[in-house]
């Protein structure tokens, strides 16, 4: 377990007539965990649940034990929480079920309460995390919710000793809350307590210290490229040793910053605005890598902006002119147009839309999230119309972007590898474009604006009017332009040029 000149070495057997002295002396020694994790690592499951099941009970029983009685200030403590954490982390990897999980860790079934009921500080709240991510919804979890611990999660936020651990403890809270939310949410309690707690103080803390860590996710992206509008030398300078890549080499376009260096970084202003300056990021690099992490972060990005954008208290907030300066992301091509100073928020919330629209378009396309994203948008705008607010904004980012979705779908859709959920894609896009067209007045600033609009989607729609009329007449076989413009013209009388009536009487869903 610890290795050294004054150390004990971990075997796979104990051969030892007192226990309590023979960890008493053990736990003095500096953990070296690497080397115990590895070498829990190196066991087989079967050896776990056979062999070395006795020694692993004594280790993991003998280390609460010490963590629970051992005076705060003394190193067995620590180290007994740090050898229970690594043991853990190993024994969690092994990919057992829940049973297996406590014949392991507790000796069994019967055992496992007594041996799930210990309650410590910042080490153990590490390792209650640990705990409750490795178990996801297995049944060990449960043993969390049958002693509330929702008065020391909270003592540990707004204790002034313990702080700056406030976000661990938020976390742990969020994962305890969560615990089979779906099928027995009146069964957790830490929901309940959640919804009835009215701590101001508390509240401004789980803000405060979840808007840090936002921001801290940010700053990583911007470690790895400086995306500011005003250029720097550092920044110039990174620019024109990337343009010298064997495919970049003379090139006379801007140079697009390799997609590689995204792929494993998927880490004040208002917390409103950091989440919204994070979501840039997370949904621009979402189609960087085929990770599966930074997809599920996109998709939580998209739900978290499709709750914002339903819920009329805080779309009328975000509508409102702003001076907090909301960083979106410049890292690829390419880049939003410079935002104006003073701008609603609620422009920042359509570039998120329009940065997963333009850079993840694919052959293996996650049509769901597209949806998600149409709804936003469509949602924004109904918004928008209802309340007669004509958003200063770079509309004709967002038709571009929505009509060369179309466009992507029309052409690509043979070779598309999706889940499924196209032809809802498309139908959802079809009537966004649809409300947009309506009462065009109600929420585009000026004149020429509208005229952008109904010029784009004109010119989008006879393109594909062009499409169908040509597969009509080579059906048809014409000779003449006379034939061809009849058949054309009966096509337009059959079948007309307008979308049904648009919906935008009803609230989007």
């Amino acid at each position: 377990m610890n290795r050294g000149r004054r150390s004990y070495q971990f075997s796979s057997t104990f051969a030892w007539h007192n226990p309590a002295e023979f960890f008493s002396k053990l736990l003095e020694l500096d953990v070296d965990r690497e080397y115990l994790q590895n070498s829990v690592n190196n066991v087989s499951s079967d050896a776990l649940l056979h062999d070395l099941k006795p020694s692993l009970n004594m280790l993991f029983r003998m280390c609460l034990t010490h963590a629970r009685t051992t005076p705060y200030d003394d190193i067995k403590r620590a180290n007994a929480l740090t050898t229970f954490t690594a043991l853990t982390l190993s024994v969690l990897g092994k990919n057992l079920s829940g049973w297996e999980i406590m014949e392991v860790m507790a000796g069994g079934v019967h055992q496992s309460d007594e041996f799930f009921t210990v309650c410590i500080r910042h080490q153990v709240l590490q390792l209650a995390l640990t705990f409750m991510c490795g178990v996801t919804q297995l049944s060990p979890g449960a043993y969390f919710l049958r002693r509330d611990l929702f008065p020391s999660i909270i003592i540990f936020i707004k204790s002034p000793d313990t702080q700056r651990y406030t976000f661990e403890a938020i976390l742990l809270l969020a994962i305890l809350a969560n615990f089979h939310k779906s099928d027995a949410a009146k069964l957790n309690p830490y929901l309940q307590r959640i919804r009835d707690t009215r701590d101001e103080d508390l509240m401004r803390k789980i803000c405060w210290a979840s808007n840090f860590a936002l921001d801290a996710a940010i700053k990583t992206y911007q470690q790895i490229s400086d995306d500011s509008v005003s250029p720097t030398l550092s920044k110039t300078l990174g620019s024109m040793i990337a343009s010298w890549r064997p495919d970049r080499a003379l090139a006379s376009t801007q140079v697009d910053p390799p997609r590689e260096l995204f792929k494993n970084h998927s880490r004040l202003p208002p917390p409103p605005c950091t989440l919204l300056s994070l979501s840039s990021y997370l949904l621009t690099h979402a189609g960087s890598t085929a990770s599966l992490r930074s997809t599920a972060y996109a998709n939580l990005s998209l739900n978290i902006l499709l709750l914002l954008a339903e819920d009329d208290k805080i779309m009328s907030v975000l509508s409102k002119s702003s001076t907090s300066n909301i960083r979106l992301c410049r890292q690829r091509l390419p880049p939003l147009p410079i935002p104006k100073s003073g701008r609603a928020p609620t422009c920042a919330l359509l570039d998120c839309c329009i940065l997963w629209l333009r850079h993840n378009l694919q052959k293996q396309l996650d049509a769901h999230a597209y949806t998600i994203c149409i709804w936003i948008c469509h949602r924004v705008i109904w918004y928008l119309q209802r309340e007669r607010i004509r958003l200063d904004y770079e509309w004709i980012e967002l038709w571009i972007s929505i009509i060369g979705l179309l466009k992507f779908l029309t052409t690509k859709l043979d070779s598309l590898t999706t889940t499924g959920g196209v032809e809802r894609l498309v139908r959802e896009t079809v009537l966004l474009l649809d409300l947009c067209l309506f009462g065009t007045e109600t929420y585009l600033p000026t004149p020429q604006s509208i005229h952008e609009f109904v010029v784009r989607r004109q010119t989008s729609l006879l393109n594909s009017l062009g499409t169908n009329a040509e597969q009509k007449l080579s059906e048809a076989g014409t000779r003449t332009a006379k034939e061809a413009m009849g058949i054309v013209a009966r096509e337009i009388e059959v079948n007309g040029l307008q979308a049904g009536r648009p919906s935008h009487e009803i609230e989007p869903l």
